[in-house]
């Protein structure tokens, strides 16, 4: 059976394949575009992701309005314990 490929940053891990995200073996529920948000600062930690990038992978084909961007990243969404700190793997 193959592995999951599985990043852990603080309390937390992220599932790749299954998309999902845990702390402490529970699971935490995000919106789908928090999740591919959240996968794609993950799996390129220690780079600059620039805004049109994430765009065009979160959103392909699809024009975002500027304030909806901060909506999936917003405190409802931010699991508890969750920092910037955390993500810097």
């Amino acid at each position: 059976m193959p592995h999951s490929p599985r990043f852990e940053f603080g309390p937390f891990q992220l599932d790749l394949n299954d998309r999902l995200l845990t702390r402490a073996g529970e699971v935490i529920s995000l919106r789908p575009k928090a999740t591919e948000i959240l996968v794609r600062l993950v799996t390129n930690a220690g780079q600059l992701i620039k805004r049109d990038e994430l765009l065009k992978e979160v959103w392909p084909d699809t024009f975002v309005e500027e304030s909806n961007l901060s909506q999936p990243s917003s405190r409802s969404e931010k699991p508890s314990g969750m920092t910037a700190a955390n993500l810097d793997t």
